[in-house]
């Protein structure tokens, strides 16, 4: 009998667990619609703001720093301006020059430029700006699109909605679908 009802609750247990998944997971995916940071480090040429309820910027959050309030929100911004040049200059050489990722690090490393981390840029490091979806987002509405909560700022020369990728022996940039880079209040619009 003990074992019917030990049976019956782990059931119960894993159809619990289920459900909350499904919540936690519909919830999280609207925040993030909604331009708001899941997660994880900014990158290279972006910075994490806290902001509040009203959208009202409340503090820049450092390396390991967490949000304390519930109801605030975090998106990311431009870094410094030199961050912000280095990071159209990677485009360009990619993009314009056709230079390789690793020609890229080897360009970066000669003239004594560092990661945000302050380490020796690599062939990952120069694909990971490369593909980073924040950084090849331009002029998209709507809070944390690498700007303002307008999403004013452009940080790649690649264009709206476009992001590198090899093709074969050619660099491109292709085209992003519009839904993974539009704002939700711009898909309203």
């Amino acid at each position: 009998m003990s074992t019917i009802v030990k049976g019956v609750k782990r059931a119960m247990a894993g159809e619990y667990s289920r459900e909350l998944f499904a919540k936690v997971f519909a919830g999280q995916c609207r925040l993030i619609e909604l331009g708001f940071r899941q997660g994880g480090p900014a990158g290279y040429g972006l910075r994490r703001v806290l902001i509040d309820q009203g959208g009202s910027v409340k503090s820049e959050l450092a390396r390991g720093e967490h949000k304390s309030l519930q109801t605030d929100r975090v998106i990311l911004v431009p870094g410094p301006d030199s961050e912000v040049a280095t990071v159209q200059r990677i485009y360009r050489w990619f993009i314009d020059d056709g230079r390789s990722e690793s020609e890229i690090a080897a360009r970066l490393n000669a003239e004594g430029s560092r990661t945000d981390l302050g380490r020796d840029w690599t062939r990952a490091t120069v694909r990971e700006v490369l593909t980073c979806a924040s950084l090849s987002r331009t002029s998209a509405p709507g809070p944390g699109v690498c700007g303002s909560a307008r999403g004013e700022h452009d940080l790649s020369p690649v264009g709206a909605g476009h992001r590198p990728r090899r093709q074969g022996p050619h660099r491109v940039g292709v085209p992003a679908p519009r839904l993974r880079w539009m704002s939700a209040a711009a898909r309203r619009a």
